[in-house]
Formats: structure tokens, sequence, C-alpha cells
């Protein structure tokens, strides 16, 4: 017997579709609830797949409120940062 995608494993096929670019909230919403899921539980969803998988998911904000995400990872191991930069915060 086959066996059936959960809802994060949907949501996490939406944001590998989109190729390591940022996939904003509408168009997120858009397409997960085409594919059958309903984004009441985004945030449940992203933990599932920061948690079960080898991938990261890092919010897109403007200013608190989050506008969309993007798959950071190459799903293979531990998930790496490397390519971010962090504002410096104080210099030293």
């Amino acid at each position: 017997m086959a066996r059936t995608m959960v809802q994060y494993e949907k949501v996490l096929e939406v944001l590998k579709a989109a190729d390591g670019e940022p996939v904003m909230l509408e168009e997120l919403k858009e397409k997960c609830e085409a594919a059958g899921v309903f984004m009441y539980r985004i945030s449940s969803y992203m933990w599932d797949i920061k948690t079960k998988t080898s991938y990261g998911v890092m919010p897109i904000k403007d200013g608190r409120k989050c506008v969309g995400y993007k798959l950071v990872g190459n799903g293979i191991g531990a998930v790496s940062y490397t390519h971010l930069t962090l504002p410096t915060i104080c210099s030293v």
C-alpha cells in the first residue's frame, strides 16, 4: 500500500518547487490550498519541516510581520546557514 503524504510534506513540496527563492505568503497559501492543505496551521507545518526533515525554513519578514518563507539547506544533512549574512548589531 502506498504511503500518503502528510500535510507538512505537501508544504515542503511547494517550498522545494520555488528552487531556493522566497515564497510570499499569499502565493504559498494559494499553492497549498490547491494541494489540499489549509493554511490555518502554517506555523505548525513549518515547525514539522524544521524538526522532521533536514531542511530549514527561514521566515521573510516586513518588520514584525511574516510575509513569506524560504527553504534553506540541501536536504542531505544538517542545515547550512553559512550563506546567510546577519546584520551587525554592534562593532567591537
